[in-house]
């Protein structure tokens, strides 16, 4: 659409300019004319520049912030995660289990735990 109109306006000052030389009764309002398409193409030009430039602010400051949130992410899960397993899923192996031979769980519930934390 910008460009559209920036083509008609620099069309529309060629075509002044060259009825100018063959007809140059109207020379005033051929002037005035020059000056308003001039003007509308800079205008244009202008918005269109400012809206593209915000717009690809926006873009970097997204990728930055889906950047920044992938690597606090990352950082957690290396923290949760032991080494040995995140070093598996980073290979793409999914189902990972071995034998370690036996192995006890311990449940311990302490009366009172809540009230001394």
């Amino acid at each position: 659409m910008i460009c559209l109109a920036s083509a008609i306006g620099f069309l529309n000052i060629r075509l002044a300019t060259i009825q100018d030389i063959t007809d140059s009764k109207n020379s005033s309002l051929q002037l005035v004319w020059q000056a308003l398409a001039v003007t509308l193409y800079i205008f244009f030009w202008t918005y269109y520049t400012y809206w593209d430039e915000i717009k690809q602010k926006v873009r970097f400051v997204t990728q930055f912030r889906d950047i920044k949130e992938l690597q606090k992410l990352k950082s957690i899960i290396n923290i949760l995660i032991p080494s040995l397993v995140r070093s598996r899923i980073q290979d793409g192996k999914k189902n990972f289990s071995e034998a370690q031979g036996e192995v006890t769980v311990i449940f311990v519930d302490i009366d009172g735990f809540d009230q001394v934390v």
